[in-house]
């Protein structure tokens, strides 16, 4: 068919290059909780690249209230004596409340890092508890539900990876690299696809949808053989734009490729797949200081009123992960009220005796 031919021009290797290729960088964040909740956080972003004061995937800066220091060390890696910078960007700021935290980390959206927490403080007469959680929201941005490539038991078995750099036993390994396969070659081409083929659907002449729904799957392979090696990332006018679609292939269609509404489709696929290949390639680690006795946590460590956790990405690629720690701080004025009522109580007791 002339339709499935048009699609020989489309580079799926081009999308799995860029975020196979991403570098490597390190997402560190910690919170200090305070009793009357208003909270301090820090976050660290670690890259090669020295952008990320100006573009973050947590939409933060200086235009939103954060303090910025930016720290860069040369390393030589293995086998290469090229000196290379890598920079830290250390954001900072406090919020008055776990709401106002929510309002700026938490706001849905298709290609930023969102954190959402919370904060309970509950008085018992001698304790008062004080619950503080951060929840990690799943990475996955695309449309396409993971639920027919990964089974509960798959679920299951992410939930008990031990912390990044953990220990797990052989047999675990070559579960997790199946697991691993099946998710990056077998969902992520087709979950990138199906959004292409969606805005295919949406943006073609209303002629060629049927013609187009009969030959998906010829298409769906088309997409992914790169026969003709096109590039999906081009500069036009000076700018960068983001092109699955050839011209030739557009016309053909009926695609009008400067049309708003088009570009913002292209758009918002580029978002997920840069942000895709960010996540899969980060580091991550969160630290919570709150303080009190400890009554319970899911941190991986604790060092004295520090809790750590350490969740490798497939933790928190397809569900949400949620780190909880909850302590408690006496109430002497509680505890010395109850002292003093027994007392006299005890007195009461004895003087009747005593008569």
């Amino acid at each position: 068919m002339k339709t499935v031919k048009l699609f020989k021009n489309i580079s799926f290797a081009a999308i799995i290059t860029l975020v196979l290729a991403a570098c490597e960088h390190s997402v560190k964040t910690k919170t200090q909780v305070h009793e009357d909740g208003s909270i301090d956080k820090m976050i660290v972003l670690s890259e090669k690249g020295a952008e990320g004061i100006k573009k973050n995937y947590f939409n933060i800066g200086e235009g939103t209230g954060w303090s910025i220091s930016v720290d860069s060390v040369k390393t030589r890696q293995p086998n290469d004596s090229t000196l290379k910078t890598k920079y830290s960007y250390t954001f900072q700021k406090s919020f008055r409340s776990v709401a106002d935290a929510n309002a700026e980390l938490a706001t849905p959206n298709d290609s930023l890092f969102r954190i959402t927490s919370q904060f309970k403080k509950q008085f018992r007469w001698f304790y008062t508890h004080y619950a503080y959680s951060e929840t990690y929201h799943q990475l996955n941005r695309f449309a396409l539900p993971i639920t027919d490539y990964l089974t509960e038991a798959d679920r299951q078995f992410i939930r008990q990876l031990p912390a990044e750099g953990g220990n797990i036993s052989k047999a675990d390994s070559l579960f997790l690299k199946k697991l691993n396969e099946r998710i990056f070659d077998e969902y992520g081409p087709r979950a990138c696809f199906e959004e292409f083929f969606a805005s295919l659907l949406k943006f073609s002449d209303t002629r060629y949808a049927e013609n187009l729904n009969k030959n998906k799957e010829n298409i769906f392979q088309a997409f992914k053989s790169d026969e003709s090696g096109f590039n999906f990332f081009s500069d036009n006018n000076n700018g960068k734009s983001f092109d699955i679609i050839s011209p030739k292939m557009a016309d053909s269609l009926g695609i009008d490729r400067n049309s708003k509404a088009y570009k913002a489709s292209m758009q918002l696929l580029e978002s997920k797949i840069d942000f895709a290949g960010w996540a899969q390639h980060g580091a991550f680690q969160h630290c919570t200081e709150l303080d009190g006795e400890l009554v319970k946590h899911n941190a991986d460590s604790v060092s004295g009123n520090r809790y750590y956790w350490s969740p490798p990405y497939l933790k928190f690629a397809f569900e949400d992960y949620t780190m909880q720690v909850t302590t408690r701080k006496p109430n002497l004025w509680a505890w010395g009220i109850t002292v003093l009522v027994l007392g006299a109580t005890a007195w009461q007791l004895v003087r009747k005796k005593t008569y």
